[in-house]
């Protein structure tokens, strides 16, 4: 009998034991569910954010070819004083890149906007 209380009390204490890792595994499968949560949280936030600055970059970018669409640079042309810049451009349109009525053409064309 002695043999037999000595074998029950062994399996009692292996019981608790496995009881308790069982305990302590479920416990950090818990906190690892939890940790798992917060980064998937974390990673959707990150992806909305990462999307939001695409949309910016891409309305600032439009934003800045709708500026300078209708706008020429012109360059090495000598300034003058009190000089009207429009029909300095127009004039040199018309005489060194030779484009016929350029005065009317761009009235015409700011008419239509």
């Amino acid at each position: 009998m002695n043999n037999f209380e000595t074998r029950i009390k062994e399996l009692e204490k292996a019981c608790d034991f496995s009881g308790n890792m069982i305990e302590n595994l479920t416990k950090k499968q818990s906190e690892f569910d939890s940790t798992l949560k917060s980064t998937s949280n974390l990673q959707s936030r990150e992806d909305s954010v990462i999307l939001q600055e695409h949309k910016l970059q891409a309305e600032i970018t439009d934003l800045k070819c709708r500026s300078m669409r209708e706008n020429l640079l012109f360059f090495k042309i000598p300034e003058e004083k009190e000089e009207q810049c429009d029909k300095k451009i127009l004039e040199f349109i018309e005489k060194k890149l030779h484009v016929q009525n350029a005065q009317t053409e761009i009235k015409l064309h700011m008419a239509i906007e």
